[in-house]
């Protein structure tokens, strides 16, 4: 059994969530845990990131930290070119109905630079970063700030790969270059919750539970079309990277992750590597703690 990094709950350290909120419900799902758990464990969010390029993505974080009553916390939106553009089926209902910056008209900094202030922020080594979408904004501000991610960079937690292989998952094989380059350059300790994780059980909102003024909840029931529950990918890496392995988890030995052209990654054992994946070991206890959280009365 490999040793678990400090987690965020322990270190009352700071933390930015990078996001590809709209491809899937699971993402508002993670935002509710976050946002949930800072208020219970005091840890510090940095910031949010959407590397998506929709214009509705940033309302729809926006809708759910209003929603945790977090309006302090900066949002920042990938500009720099055209990226996953069209995920319309739940963001922008949630923008239109609950972002209050949506309907002030605000304007969001660019990803990099919501970033690059996480980074100047935080003490040496004392930001973790946690990935649940695609590596683009990620490894856009690592090659505008090299210096800065090698000194402030604590901790790399992503939803991710697969263990031992894959053949192409999603966040990977979306921009495979992004992904290489981020494996490829970080230093810090990188933990990977593997598609398999959170395939393996779905949360939600189960049949009975019905909270229309609750983003999250409404997010589910559009992408769902009414099922209200979904694989929980994204939030095994955010309650991960919180709480640490808290015997739902234990972790790979280290290794190096492999990403070819093609978004498809293997894994290489060293003793020396930076990178383990996540290994379930409690499925039953995670899927219900993970599901209290969502499903607390606000």
């Amino acid at each position: 059994m490999q040793k678990h990094p400090e987690p965020l709950k322990n270190t009352r350290g700071r933390v930015l969530l990078d996001t590809d909120i709209g491809p899937d419900c699971d993402d508002a799902g993670a935002l509710a845990v976050l946002f949930s758990l800072e208020k219970k464990t005091g840890f510090e969010i940095a910031g949010v990131v959407n590397c998506t390029s929709n214009p509705w993505g940033v309302g729809a974080v926006d809708a759910i930290r209003a929603f945790y009553g977090m309006p302090e916390i900066p949002i920042g939106e990938f500009r720099r070119r055209p990226f996953l553009p069209d995920c319309l089926k739940y963001n922008k209902t949630l923008a239109e109905r609950f972002s209050p910056a949506c309907r002030r008209g605000d304007a969001f900094p660019d990803s990099a630079e919501v970033y690059k202030k996480a980074l100047e922020e935080s003490p040496d080594h004392g930001l973790t970063v946690v990935t649940i979408g695609q590596f683009n904004a990620l490894a856009d501000a690592m090659r505008l700030y090299p210096d800065l991610f090698e000194k402030k960079l604590g901790a790399l937690i992503s939803m991710a790969a697969e263990y031992p292989a894959s053949r192409g998952e999603y966040n990977v094989a979306c921009d495979a270059e992004s992904a290489a380059y981020v494996f490829s350059h970080v230093l810090c300790p990188v933990i990977l919750s593997g598609h398999e994780v959170g395939y393996s059980f779905e949360t939600g909102f189960p049949d009975g539970i019905e909270r229309p003024e609750n983003p999250v909840w409404l997010a589910y029931k559009l992408w769902t079309d009414g099922n209200t529950v979904r694989w929980s990918w994204d939030l095994t890496a955010v309650y991960y990277a919180i709480m640490g392995g808290e015997g739902y988890f234990d972790c790979s030995p280290p290794l190096f992750v492999d990403v070819a052209p093609d978004g498809s990654t293997t894994s290489r054992m060293a003793g020396d590597g930076n990178a383990r994946f996540l290994i379930l070991r409690d499925k039953d206890g995670l899927r219900d703690r993970l599901n209290g959280i969502l499903q607390e009365e606000k």
